[in-house]
């Protein structure tokens, strides 16, 4: 039986109309490979610069990105930050993050929201027609390189060797929308580099589908926490990326139903001939 092969170039025409699968961390995706990146959000520890940005897939240059600063690290270590990513097909994308302890105004559950795209109902924040040149990734995109993503790309980092050494934690992961999980989950957990350790602390988790992500309304929630030194600079070595990649990748059916009973039936022909040639 052949592998479903799905790629990302097939995906433009997907509409709200078709219903479609997304597999998360599964074992059943395989030959996965990253074919563009259209857009992030990243959550970052830094000590005086921003810490909260959304790009164009490009990264953090100039040009390319709006931001928000959360405070600095005294502010942000060990604080839990709860976290949505909003997409509104049609629209754009919508980041917020939460803290639910601002030790720097002492004030409970500060938000702070950036957003790209058109919006009906225009967020809070910071908000963004066009980032870099760019609309928002979606059918609405008129550059067709940028109007279709199939996955989404998690990537937990803590490289800061310094004392006390660094960790990024991420609990409470939920993906919804009208989308069938067909198979696999998010997990919780930490990645963590010892004061003087090695800095090769990260994590990947990988939520992929067979429908473009950017003809549906989801969310992606979650909490974060993290910790560094307060020593400038390492800016990018604590951080929390969501990436929108477009990728090619490949599912391994299971059996069927009528595949499994037949299996069945030949496994139990076969130990009745053994026994009658007894």
């Amino acid at each position: 039986m052949k592998n479903l092969i799905v790629s990302a170039a097939v995906l433009v025409c997907a509409s709200h109309s078709l219903a479609g699968n997304v597999w998360i961390n599964s074992s059943k995706v395989s030959n996965y490979t990253e074919t563009g990146s259209v857009g992030q959000a990243k959550f970052r520890l830094s000590h005086t610069n921003f810490d909260m940005t959304v790009d164009r897939g490009q990264g953090t240059n100039a040009g390319q990105f709006i931001q928000a600063n959360l405070g600095n690290n005294t502010a942000l270590n060990n604080v839990t930050f709860n976290f949505t990513l909003q997409h509104i097909a049609g629209q754009g994308l919508i980041f917020t993050m939460v803290n639910t302890k601002n030790t720097v105004t002492n004030a409970d559950d500060a938000t702070s929201v950036l957003s790209w795209g058109s919006f009906v109902s225009p967020p809070a924040g910071t908000t963004a027609v066009a980032i870099g040149g760019e609309n928002a990734p979606g059918p609405s995109n008129p550059n067709a390189a940028r109007q279709s993503f199939n996955t989404l790309r998690l990537d937990a980092q803590a490289n800061r060797t310094q004392p006390p050494g660094s960790s990024m934690a991420f609990s409470n992961l939920v993906f919804t929308s009208g989308l069938t999980v067909a198979d696999g989950s998010f997990y919780s957990g930490s990645v963590v580099t010892p004061s003087g350790g090695p800095a090769d602390a990260n994590e990947v988790q990988y939520l992929v589908s067979d429908m473009n992500l950017g003809a549906f309304d989801w969310t992606l929630t979650g909490s974060l926490v993290g910790y560094r030194d307060t020593l400038a600079g390492g800016d990018e070595q604590v951080r929390f990326v969501v990436g929108l990649k477009q990728s090619n990748f490949n599912i391994v059916p299971m059996p069927t139903p009528m595949a499994m009973a037949g299996a069945g039936l030949l496994a139990v022909a076969g130990l009745t001939r053994r026994r009658m040639g007894r």
